[in-house]
């Protein structure tokens, strides 16, 4: 990482410095926060299991390695996005109030969906590296990749949603929209960092991304009803 950033303060440390110091036996001596004095990045000696149930748990410092100092190599990205969207096109077509009665219509049904679901990633995507890259003065290409990275991330809790959305009855329609605000609300503030506008430039991007999905939910109403 050229660049990466405090897990407690959310500062980001200068080019070049590593998290760690590697000797020879495997030990470890994790790098310190020029700022805060606290270790840059604890996630570095702990487990993926450990991290992933920290951001289950909705932390920030979990949000902050695994935005800005862990690298997703390409293939896992697109691994993860093909397991949300089809996880996305399940829960458009559980929310269907009408359902084909017969497999060739229902597995017609499902690619539309999953197409619908591609394209809302991609809407989400473009428009939201727009405003990332006005918010932040970086350049439109420097500000994609991050996205993309930001919306899936944000986006794991469609695989918590399948099971609650069966098991949790009536309340089980707004209990994953809640939990997917709020890990928004994580991803953006991890991804935009400490400046002093930061809390309106989350809200910001929180709001569009919450709007973008309100307009492919009605727009989906509109073409099936």
């Amino acid at each position: 990482m050229d660049h990466p950033s405090c897990v407690e303060c959310g500062k980001r440390a200068e080019s070049g410095k590593e998290l760690y110091r590697e000797f020879s036996g495997g030990s470890l001596q994790l790098s310190r926060c020029d700022y805060c004095r606290k270790v840059l990045d604890k996630y570095v000696e702990m487990d993926t299991v450990t991290v992933l149930v920290d951001v289950l748990l909705l932390r920030l410092e979990s949000y902050r390695h695994v935005m800005c100092n862990v690298h997703l190599s390409t293939p896992i990205l697109l691994r993860l996005t093909t397991v949300l969207l089809i996880c996305a096109a399940y829960l458009k077509y559980a929310s269907c109030e009408v359902q084909p009665d017969n497999l060739e219509a229902t597995q017609l049904l499902f690619y539309f969906l999953l197409m619908l679901s591609s394209i809302e990633l991609v809407v989400r995507v473009t428009t939201l590296s727009l405003i990332i890259s006005c918010v932040q003065q970086i350049s439109y290409t420097s500000a994609i990749w991050g996205t993309y990275k930001a919306v899936v991330i944000s986006s794991f809790c469609k695989l918590l949603a399948i099971p609650v959305y069966i098991w949790a009855g009536d309340w089980g329609n707004w209990l994953p929209e809640i939990l997917q605000i709020v890990t928004r609300f994580q991803v953006f503030r991890a991804m935009i960092g400490t400046n002093e506008k930061w809390v309106s430039h989350v809200i910001l991007l929180v709001s569009i991304d919450l709007t973008l999905t309100c307009l492919v939910m009605y727009g989906l109403n509109l073409l099936l009803y």
